[in-house]
């Protein structure tokens, strides 16, 4: 395995550049973040973001899904 594949998913700061650990869960639901490195908050403007939200939507269900096919049931 790659690093990439280890790392969680998330995302790096903008001001400081520390990683921001973010859940594909927490990106639906949550509107705010805060670095752990430097304590700056994050707002998603979900209005303004709705089109990548709805992406992200379909992606975690597409997972879900695969997970469920996925189980073997014998």
């Amino acid at each position: 395995m790659n690093d990439q594949t280890q790392r969680p998913s998330g995302f790096n700061c903008p001001v400081c550049a520390g990683f921001i650990p973010v859940s594909m869960q927490q990106l639906l639901v949550m509107e705010r973040f805060i670095c752990p490195h430097c304590t700056l908050e994050i707002r998603l403007n979900r209005a303004d973001s709705q089109k990548a939200i709805d992406a992200l939507q379909k992606v975690q269900e597409a997972e879900k899904a695969v997970s469920r096919a996925s189980v073997f049931n014998g």
